[in-house]
């Protein structure tokens, strides 16, 4: 099993993956079901709720004022290093 990658090419551990998929059905923003058809493994697929849906717009937003602090952050650095200093 190839390991499953995010954006930014860093590799994401199954195990952790699945531990969060877990949790997250755990506390019911997401379901899941196990497709059996077809050749091969079963597959479990997973769907996000409403709920689901509601705690990732409160993420994205968190990891959007994240950004902007990481942002500002790197800039005031290049500056330090861009004067000399």
């Amino acid at each position: 099993m190839l390991p499953a990658q995010s954006r930014t090419d860093s590799v994401i551990e199954p195990g952790a993956l699945y531990r969060n998929l877990r949790r997250l059905e755990e506390n019911e923003n997401v379901t899941s079901y196990w497709d059996t058809t077809g050749a091969g493994a079963a597959r479990r697929f997973y769907t996000l709720t409403p709920k689901g849906e509601e705690h990732l717009r409160e993420w994205a937003a968190v990891l959007k004022q994240l950004s902007v602090s990481m942002k500002n952050f790197t800039e005031e650095v290049e500056k330090v290093f861009d004067s000399g200093s």
